[in-house]
């Protein structure tokens, strides 16, 4: 079953009948109208280019969209803004209309790949299914999707340059290698990671499986040392709240996804938001030290980082 939507209008964006009679011409009937949380796309950051989109759905998911930037959002000062306002619920006066339009166009590969192939998610696609023959029979389904999802992420994160560290993209590389690490399964990773390169390889050459390797390794090495202390104070602990949990993460490195997983029903009232506010809680407390150190002269420390 497939269906398009347009945007719809409202009091400062005008219906995209353009849009409409386009796919009219095309035989297309199922068609379907938005507002501006579902068919306005942009902009990139606090301002820039940004308009309505039009979107091919099949089976109720969305497969491609086609975003019209037509107008450009400039971000208020601070005393023009209204308590509710944002970039993604532009004012009138914040919009104006491009000089030069331009149209931009995103498919996602693994729902367009779900689609042709008649399956009910992604993971049924041959994108992940030659990842799931080399799991054990026994791993549960989470568990497969995981390795197949993050040893393909790492993969690309690796041979694109990115490299583990505490923050920016070498953090989110950081996290899927550990956690990877954390589950402590007998399998062989690097073997999936052979897989990634065999099915994609001839698409993208610039992965590299030795690289790929040597990066793996070196930050196996560097988690292991904590892993497991952190695993046996886990242990220990009869409930895991959110305070209970930054501490195994501040001290051993152990991820969240690693406790929520391993600690299983004593971490059931566990929640990322709780979470996260505690690692808020405590860069705001190392912030505030530092700048009473140094004089309050604005110096900015990356703190909250994971220890190695």
């Amino acid at each position: 079953i497939a269906y398009v939507s347009v945007f719809e209008g409202d009091s400062e964006v005008p219906k995209d009948v353009e849009s409409e009679k386009i796919w009219q011409s095309l035989g297309v009937n199922e068609i379907k109208y938005a507002s501006r949380a579902d068919n306005f796309w942009g902009p990139t950051g606090s301002e820039g280019p940004c308009g309505p989109t039009t979107e091919i759905y099949v089976s109720g998911v969305e497969i491609w969209n086609i975003v019209f930037n037509e107008y450009y959002y400039k971000k208020p000062a601070e005393s023009e803004k209204s308590p509710r306002q944002s970039a993604s619920s532009p004012s009138k006066s914040a919009l104006s209309p491009l000089e030069v339009k331009g149209v931009d166009t995103g498919m996602g590969l693994e729902r367009l790949t779900m689609a042709a192939q008649s399956v009910k998610n992604i993971f049924e696609t041959d994108l992940f299914t030659p990842v799931f023959k080399i799991l054990p029979e026994g791993m549960d389904q989470k568990t497969k999707r995981v390795f197949a999802d993050h040893a393909r992420g790492i993969s690309f994160l690796i041979s694109d340059g990115v490299r583990p560290s505490n923050k920016e993209s070498g953090y989110i590389l950081r996290r899927l290698m550990r956690r990877l690490i954390s589950y402590r399964v007998e399998i062989d990773i690097k073997e999936i990671f052979k897989i990634v390169i065999k099915e994609y390889g001839d698409f993208y050459k610039e992965l590299n499986l030795e690289t790929i390797f040597q990066v793996f390794d070196e930050e196996s090495a560097k988690f292991e040392k904590t892993l497991s202390i952190g695993m046996k104070e886990l242990e220990k602990l009869d409930s895991i709240d959110a305070k209970s949990a930054f501490k195994l993460f501040e001290s051993f490195g152990l991820p969240y996804e690693t406790i929520k997983e391993m600690a299983g029903a004593k971490a059931g009232k566990l929640n990322r938001e709780e979470f996260d506010e505690e690692f808020k809680k405590h860069q705001e407390i190392s912030r505030a030290g530092m700048e009473k150190k140094f004089g309050g002269h604005g110096l900015i420390l990356n703190t909250g980082e994971l220890k190695v």
